[in-house]
């Protein structure tokens, strides 16, 4: 049984000509419990698939698949709920929901923005920025 599953991934970089992929139409499952290796050449995307698989980016074709669950840079707390930094903000704000949406919103959007990825709503972030500092 799968428990990581590529369907007809693809991936280029953001500034890269639209033809112009470092890998097309992807598709492979991870069984659990076996042990996989990635190789290939220097520049052959080795490193972009695993930020891929890990949630940290997004393909620009296809999806990306954890039991069943479609990974998203935004779902990566919420499939691993027992990450270090999912861990101590639910502690910090174990009373208070709506700070801990505030606080997961902005790590996710500095996450996307290290990495050179576009957010949905620069104004919006920014307005919570400062209601955050604000406090």
């Amino acid at each position: 049984m799968s428990i990581l599953k590529l369907e007809n991934v693809g991936y280029r970089y953001k500034d890269a000509p639209k033809d112009s992929y470092v890998f097309k139409n992807v598709n492979y499952e991870f069984e659990q419990g076996k042990m996989y290796a990635i190789k290939g050449k220097s520049g052959s995307g080795k490193t972009t698939l695993l930020s891929l698989l890990a949630g940290l980016d997004e393909p620009r074709n296809g999806e990306i698949l954890y039991n069943n669950q479609n990974i998203k840079a935004q779902t990566v707390l919420e499939i691993n709920a027992n990450h270090e930094i999912a861990n101590k903000l639910k502690d910090l704000y174990k009373n208070d929901k709506d700070e801990l949406k505030k606080y997961t919103q902005i790590l996710y959007a500095q996450a996307r923005l290290i990495e050179g990825l576009n957010i949905e709503n620069p104004t919006e972030l920014s307005n919570l920025i400062c209601e955050v500092m604000s406090k």
